[in-house]
């Protein structure tokens, strides 16, 4: 009997170790279950974006001053908004429509919670749904075409191609993609799988600054009061000139005096600034400043300074040219000028 003491024990032994491991696996088993059942309850379903975000997300976006001092709803170089189902989801992308092909058209679409912006050629086309939009670019015998899809939340090429007839035979063409020479027929072929012409749609431009507004935001006071806004617009010997305005008292009543259009003949001054009577007096408010080339002042309340040079005056700040200097320069370094301030509506 004494002999069998060593066995039991052993087999004590064993036996707990074995009962402790399957409880071990049991207990590991069940907090893996509990990890996955916690993973999935995470999992969070796709939001479903209301209309009120994106639509919100547009107008702030086109309602935004840019460097010149327009919106999108003011820029004289639109002549038109469309709205279109570009990509798969259920948010329509917007174009604008420029009035020239230096201007050319914008598309915005909302992906993942921000407006991106692409700027094609006049009047791109589309295919419904398909994430396919077709631009072609060019004049003087050189045309640029492009196809664009929103990968990963931008506008992304997955089309380039060119032709010209460049040097060659009148109505001859030369193809190109991605800037390799290729025949008419893979050009053609390789552009079709791409993109199928026979599908595609072009937008409508029917829409106006406050039909756009009005579908945006719902509100046509707000519509009104928009659209309602002037911006000023300031030629300088029948040039037209690109100006960021100061909001002030100041400007506000330079515009009343520009409904009807006023135009200032001014005279160079010490080689460095512009100087004219605009008629009358306006609201001021001088300070002490250094002005450089493209500020706009008003001085003394009553005359308008574009200065092409560098001077210290007391000065209204107006606005600044946003030209290059040099282009400022040839046009204002001259023993008089025309400036035409007007409104745009």
């Amino acid at each position: 009997m004494k002999r069998m003491y060593p066995i039991l024990v052993i087999t004590w032994i064993l036996f707990c170790s074995c009962s402790k491991t399957a409880h071990n696996d049991s207990s590991l088993k069940n907090d893996y279950n509990n990890e996955v059942q916690n993973d999935i309850d995470g999992i969070e379903e796709p939001v479903e974006i209301s209309d009120d975000i994106w639509k919100n997300a547009y107008y702030q976006y086109l309602v935004k001053v840019d460097e010149f001092g327009y919106n999108f709803f003011h820029n004289i170089e639109i002549d038109g908004f469309a709205v279109a189902y570009i990509n798969d989801d259920d948010i329509p992308e917007l174009i604008t429509h420029g009035i020239s092909h230096a201007e050319g058209d914008k598309v915005l679409s909302y992906v993942n919670g921000k407006v991106v912006e692409l700027s094609v050629g006049n009047y791109p086309t589309y295919i419904d749904r398909n994430n396919l939009l077709y631009s072609e670019i060019g004049g003087q015998g050189y045309f640029t075409v492009e196809v664009f899809s929103i990968i990963e939340g931008s506008w992304n090429r997955v089309f380039s191609g060119s032709y010209n007839d460049w040097g060659n035979y009148p109505g001859e063409l030369t193809y190109y993609i991605d800037d390799k020479n290729v025949s008419k027929e893979l050009y053609e072929s390789s552009l079709e799988k791409v993109f199928n012409s026979n599908k595609a749609n072009e937008p409508d431009f029917s829409m106006d600054a406050f039909d756009l507004i009005v579908y945006l935001t719902g509100d046509e006071e707000l519509a009104k009061e928009e659209v309602s806004k002037t911006v000023l617009n300031i030629n300088i010997n029948g040039i037209g000139q690109a100006v960021v305005w100061e909001y002030n008292e100041s400007v506000n009543a330079l515009k009343e005096l520009a409904k009807n259009g006023l135009i200032i003949n001014t005279t160079n001054y010490g080689g460095f600034e512009q100087v004219g009577s605009i008629g009358s007096s306006i609201p001021s408010n001088d300070k002490q400043i250094t002005a450089t080339t493209g500020d706009i002042m008003l001085y003394n309340g009553n005359q308008i300074v574009v200065c092409f040079g560098e001077n210290t005056s007391e000065y209204t700040r107006l606005g600044k040219l946003t030209y290059p200097d040099e282009i400022i320069i040839d046009s204002l370094a001259v023993e008089s000028a025309e400036i035409l301030i007007t409104i745009t509506e």
